[in-house]
């Protein structure tokens, strides 16, 4: 692919090894094009945005305030480039958190390199994306224990996941590029959890869902 059709990226990490390592492998893909790479130091946006790059990797660290206030720093610049959040393990709280910041992905260090494709393709043209470990945390705790009323054992793993994100607000376009789905995808999982959990609106979808124990309490 020419270089002038790659996608600009640009890194924000602290660790110099970790940083090094990951520069090295977005040089060697062929739809991007690596245009900087900077510790989270004093001036560090300024030199990201100086290297005018169309998507940001940014490292979330446990101590996500700082992480945080980078990421709307980098948004908030006039004509800002996307943000793609990574990490190894995610709460759910610190993807609420990263998405409310402005990042528009989210991908875990232990996804494969297509999901990071997938999330810089998807930051690019403005979209959301979860890879699929960081979806999985939207279902973990209480809604996925065995302590679940027998009506959650009748949904499926990909069922589950929908449902979460449902119950964070998203639409079934958002859903559909967070999972990689088709939108009528999307809807029909929403139709099939509708019917065997009894209910006819996504209202009640999610109040039988809390009562089934497969969302946490609002």
């Amino acid at each position: 692919m020419p270089v002038s059709d790659r996608t600009r990226v640009a890194i924000l990490h602290p660790s110099p090894i970790e940083r090094e390592g990951l520069a090295a492998l977005i040089s060697t893909l062929d739809t991007v094009q690596l245009v900087g790479a900077v510790g989270m130091t004093e001036g560090a946006v300024s030199s990201v945005i100086a290297s005018q790059p169309a998507v940001v990797i940014v490292d979330l660290p446990p101590s996500t305030d700082g992480a945080f206030a980078l990421v709307r720093e980098i948004v908030g610049t006039p004509g800002g480039p996307r943000v793609v959040g990574l990490r190894r393990q995610y709460a759910r709280e610190l993807v609420a958190g990263a998405f409310d910041a402005g990042v528009s992905a989210c991908v875990s260090t232990e996804a494969a390199v297509s999901d990071l494709l997938d999330a810089i393709e998807a930051a690019r043209v403005g979209r959301t994306y979860l890879c699929p470990f960081v979806a999985r945390v939207l279902i973990e705790g209480p809604s996925a224990s065995q302590t679940a009323a027998p009506v959650g054992r009748q949904l499926t793993q990909r069922e589950q996941e929908v449902l979460a994100l449902i119950a964070s607000g998203n639409t079934d376009r958002q859903i559909s590029g967070m999972l990689g789905l088709a939108v009528g995808t999307v809807h029909t999982h929403r139709k099939h959890m509708m019917a065997k959990l009894g209910v006819r609106n996504v209202t009640s979808l999610l109040r039988r869902a809390r009562e089934a124990g497969l969302l946490p309490a609002p």
